[in-house]
């Protein structure tokens, strides 16, 4: 658990901090809610695969030391019940913004792939 805590704090040093990003032509600073979520939504998504990233680094760290057999189905486990945690956010936030449901779905699909491969790497161990 200490080398996934400490692959996480390494994930969010890495990434760049929110406010230096530009806000994507399509969304206003000051659109409406159904904006200011989905921008939001997207802020998550890219947080999760700038992680995902790191820990499929990880697994292949762990395979390549042998360690992977111990890691790899605890992180397998935790990853499917985050990528299910996920799922009911999206689906929720997807009801509730009907006038950007369809590019919700877009990044949800695509945090879903994300946390899919992520996971495949922790369980071919």
């Amino acid at each position: 658990m200490a080398l996934i805590a400490n692959a996480l704090n390494i994930g969010v040093s890495e990434m760049e901090p929110i406010q230096k990003r530009a806000v994507p032509s399509s969304i206003t600073r000051r659109g409406s809610d159904a904006d200011l979520v989905l921008s939001t939504f997207q802020e998550i998504v890219r947080a999760q695969q700038t992680l995902c990233s790191i820990l499929i680094d990880k697994a292949n760290l762990f395979r390549s030391t042998g360690a992977g057999g111990v890691v790899g189905p605890r992180v397998y486990y935790a990853l499917g019940r985050f990528r299910g945690a996920m799922d009911d956010l999206a689906s929720d936030l997807i009801k509730m913004t009907v006038s950007r449901a369809e590019d919700l779905k877009i990044e949800a699909e695509t945090l879903g792939s994300s946390l899919i491969d992520c996971a495949e790497s922790f369980k071919r161990q």
